[in-house]
């Protein structure tokens, strides 16, 4: 987004400023001393071109950049297969590590600075090529020392001003995340009961031009009174012109299986379960899986001593029912707290059969 693009430009003139500062020191090993000379000519890097056009003295120009350290021999052998030795290669040979954006990922690479001496614009398009290929960076540098301190001062003032909103926004970030941070739990606790309203209303038919929603359901006949004071606290709350009604309709079939249960039978009765849930009206067998499940047990496991430590662990399960209920439990411990009151009979039979 945004911010990538500006941690791009703000990596690149960071390269330029490391061009900037090597690349005059480079040009000033390549120029001869004499006075009253202001552009630096040679003979030696004229060449005959391609088509057997005439030699012609040409001022020298320049490309700066960057290019990777591990790349620098290889650049080498390119550049003067390419211009046939008509061209000068000079490196700062004072490597620096540089951020760079690599497959959407800040990297840092160890670079150098670099400066190409040539003539010809043929040449110069061969070299300017061949710099996109390597994956070298070129930037521009003046000539005269007054240019080039002019664009040292605007590239240290862009790169203090990005600091600066780098700064600002990361400073803005953190104020809003801790606000966040601070209201996490309220807003949680809005998005789960939205979410329960919104699944709960999916389970609504629409009639009467979708204006109307109508839930059918089953509810225990001594819970109605109940559910008609939950109707009308829902009225109250969400300030509804229009009553709601509720009302008994002929059920399309046989009313589903209530099974109640407690603490000591709800594990028990999960057993049963397993195998098929009786009938409406039904004699429900869980009833009877606390005594004869944990008789047969303690036939089996009939022991004093595995009883007894079964029993110890039972009762420190249950002991711990305040602090652990409610509470995400580890995969160890999850099914023995579950069927603690399981342990306890089976434990108090397995010891009841061992004594005998």
């Amino acid at each position: 987004g945004r911010q990538r693009v500006m941690d791009r430009t703000f990596f690149e003139r960071l390269e330029h400023k490391y061009v900037l500062l090597h690349a005059d020191l480079v040009r000033a090993t390549m120029q001869e001393t004499r006075p009253g000379e202001q552009a630096m000519e040679t003979d030696s890097l004229l060449d005959t071109e391609e088509g057997g056009r005439a030699r012609e003295a040409r001022a020298v120009q320049s490309i700066s950049g960057v290019i990777r350290a591990v790349d620098k021999s290889l650049f080498e052998r390119v550049v003067w297969r390419v211009t046939k030795g008509n061209a000068i290669l000079k490196f700062a040979n004072s490597p620096r590590m540089l951020a760079q954006y690599r497959d959407g990922q800040v990297e840092e690479v160890e670079k150098d600075a670099f400066v190409l001496f040539y003539s010809g614009r043929v040449i110069g398009d061969k070299l300017n090529k061949l710099c996109d290929t390597q994956d070298a960076h070129k930037y521009h540098v003046p000539n005269t020392a007054r240019e080039q301190m002019q664009l040292l001062d605007e590239l240290n003032r862009a790169l203090l001003e990005h600091q600066q909103v780098t700064t600002q926004a990361d400073k803005r970030k953190s104020e809003i995340i801790a606000d966040l941070a601070r209201r996490l739990g309220a807003l949680e606790e809005r998005v789960l009961a939205e979410q329960a309203i919104y699944a709960t209303m999916n389970l609504f038919n629409s009639s009467i031009g979708k204006k109307t929603l109508v839930a059918e359901g089953w509810v225990p006949d001594r819970s109605i009174p109940d559910l008609r004071k939950a109707v009308q606290r829902g009225m109250s709350r969400g300030g509804a012109s229009i009553p709601s009604v509720l009302s008994s309709v002929t059920p399309p079939g046989p009313p589903p299986t209530l099974t109640v249960t407690n603490k000591l039978s709800a594990t028990f009765q999960s057993l049963n379960d397993a195998y098929g849930t009786p009938r409406y009206l039904e004699l429900n067998p869980g009833i009877f899986y606390p005594v004869t499940y944990s008789f047969l047990f303690g036939i089996m496991f009939g022991d004093i001593g595995h009883g007894t430590l079964m029993l110890v662990g039972a009762l420190f399960f249950i002991s711990r029912e305040k602090t652990w209920e409610g509470r995400q439990l580890s995969e160890l411990l999850a099914p023995a707290y579950d069927g603690r009151y399981v342990l306890l009979l089976m434990s108090i039979f397995s010891i009841y059969c061992g004594c005998v």
